[in-house]
Formats: structure tokens, C-alpha cells, sequence
């Protein structure tokens, strides 16, 4: 159900309680007020305490539901009974205090903002890239905080501050997937299809929750596409964590040259100190 409020209508709050606020791995507590607001646009203000909303005073912070473009519970285990709510330019993680609570602001926040524009998405820091071969230019940069986004049938980067994104790729350019168990990381093999050909990224996710509900997010987004998206030979082995689309590497070479600067690449990954593999699968997937 959407609220439509007139022009002339006053704020309504729909809302009102105490919130822990994660920020930077600090928790504070605070008095957070849903507005549905026709002339400002509907928002969740940050007070404070109570008696300062009370009173009348100015909020603290603010946080648009029209720049949201996605929110969603959040369970983890230093996390319970949290929402998180992906703006434009921030991220706002609330814990109630019960699960009660949070599935009324939830059911809220879905009244203002019935439509989002992701069907999923996660804050993510790419920690390292790897390329099969040189590339001239790359907008990726190691150590960029970036939204890691979900569409219909592709994935998207998108930086924080910016409306839209500026890398998108199908899921059928993802070659294999992994995530090592109790790590806050994730790797994604991209195939010669995406812009950057044959590449490797890292990326980091604020918890090793997080790292496995995106590992099983994008394996489930592969399995959902398999009818004319994706490899038809797949493989999926639970017990590493691993999802490839093509693990007996069956695609032919775009050319021989493309075939001999793979195979380069390959080699010197394999000789580089600094290349662990995720384990034996994808040790022989790459070498």
C-alpha cells in the first residue's frame, strides 16, 4: 500500500522509537522518527532523544527514502534485529531492540518506498584486480568503496555520491564465484565477454556475514538464469564455496592470440608469491 499525501496535508509520522546506529563499528543509541511528508519527501529523522523531537527540535541527521535504492533486514551475529538502508551517498544500519519492532519499520519503509530500483545490494571495497591482459584504461581503482549492485539479469559497481552506475556486467560474464570460509571477502572470475576480458576481482565486505549472503546471492542469481543466460555446464561444490558456469574451462579461446596472452597471464599468476588460491578447484581452473 503507498501513502499519497496532498499538497496541503502536514507531515505525518508513521514512526517513533530508539535505534542503536552502527557507525564505523561504534553503536549509539538514538530516537529515529518515520515522516511520510509530501512537500519535503518522506524520511527517517535522526534525533538526539526523545524530548528533542518532542520539543520540536531539528534532527540530527536526515535520510531521504527518495535517494534510497534499496533496504532490507540485516541478521548477523554481532548484528540482531538490524535494518540496513542503502542512500545515494551513505548507509544507515539500524538494531531494534526486537524483532517486533524492526517488521514495523520494515512494513514503514515499504509504504513510502514500494519500488527500489536493486533487487540487492552491498557496500564493498575493492581490496585487489587481476587481468589477463594489459588494459589501457580501468574506472576500477583498489581501495574504492563502491555500492556492489543486483539487477534483473546483471551486477553493477556504482560509487558512493553518484546516481548511477558505472560498471555493469551480465551474470553470464561471470565465469565462477568463491568465498573461503570465515573470510570477509569474495572473488569474482569474470570471462573474456566482460570489458575487462579475463579478470579476477577481490571484494571486501564489512563482515564475513555479509561475504556469504553475497556468495550465495550471486550463485542463486545463476542458477535462476540458467535457461539461455549462463554455461549450460555448471558445477557447484558446496564445501569450498566455489560456483563455476564453465569449470572444465570448455569455451574455445577467442583467438590465438588471445590463447597465448591468457596462457602468459596464467603462468605468471601461477609463479607470483602472492597468489593463494581459494582451494584445489579453482587452483586447477587457473593454471
Amino acid at each position: 500500500m503507498s501513502i499519497i499525501l496532498g499538497p496541503s496535508l502536514k507531515p505525518v509520522v508513521l514512526g517513533q522509537d530508539y535505534f542503536e546506529k552502527i557507525k564505523t563499528k561504534k553503536r549509539k543509541k538514538y530516537y529515529f522518527v518515520v515522516v511520510a511528508d509530501s512537500e519535503k519527501g518522506p524520511r527517517v529523522n535522526q534525533y538526539k532523544n526523545e524530548s528533542e523531537f518532542h520539543k520540536g527540535r531539528e534532527p540530527m541527521e536526515r535520510f531521504f527514502l527518495q535517494n534510497c535504492i534499496y533496504f532490507s533486514p540485516r541478521e548477523e551475529r554481532k548484528l540482531k534485529a538490524a535494518i540496513s538502508l542503502y542512500g545515494v551517498d551513505e548507509t544507515w544500519t539500524l538494531v531494534a531492540s526486537s524483532e517486533s519492532q524492526r517488521v514495523e519499520w520494515l512494513l514503514n519503509l515499504q509504504r513510502l518506498r514500494p519500488s527500489l530500483p536493486f533487487s540487492f545490494v552491498c557496500d564493498v571495497v575493492i581490496t585487489k584486480l587481476e587481468f589477463a591482459s594489459e588494459l589501457e584504461y580501468t574506472p576500477l581503482r583498489t581501495g574504492e568503496h563502491c555500492r556492489f549492485c543486483f539487477e534483473s539479469t546483471a551486477v553493477c559497481i556504482q560509487r558512493l555520491g553518484e546516481t548511477r552506475p558505472f560498471i555493469h556486467f551480465a551474470f553470464d560474464c561471470i565465469r565462477a564465484v568463491a568465498h573461503p570460509a570465515e573470510y570477509d571477502f569474495v572473488i569474482l572470475d569474470l570471462g573474456r565477454h566482460s570489458e575487462f576480458g579475463l579478470s579476477k576481482l577481490w571484494l571486501t565486505l564489512d563482515s564475513v556475514e555479509m561475504a556469504m549472503t553475497l556468495n550465495k546471492m550471486l550463485i542463486d542469481a545463476f542458477q535462476q538464469c540458467r535457461s539461455g543466460v549462463l554455461h549450460p555446464r555448471q558445477h557447484l561444490d558446496p564445501a569450498s564455496n566455489y560456483y563455476s558456469a564453465d569449470p572444465c574451462g570448455s569455451q574455445a579461446p577467442a583467438s590465438p592470440e588471445a590463447d597465448r596472452r591468457v596462457s602468459s597471464r596464467r603462468q605468471r599468476a601461477s609463479e607470483a608469491d602472492d597468489y593463494v588460491p581459494i582451494n584445489p578447484v579453482l587452483r586447477e581452473e587457473h593454471t
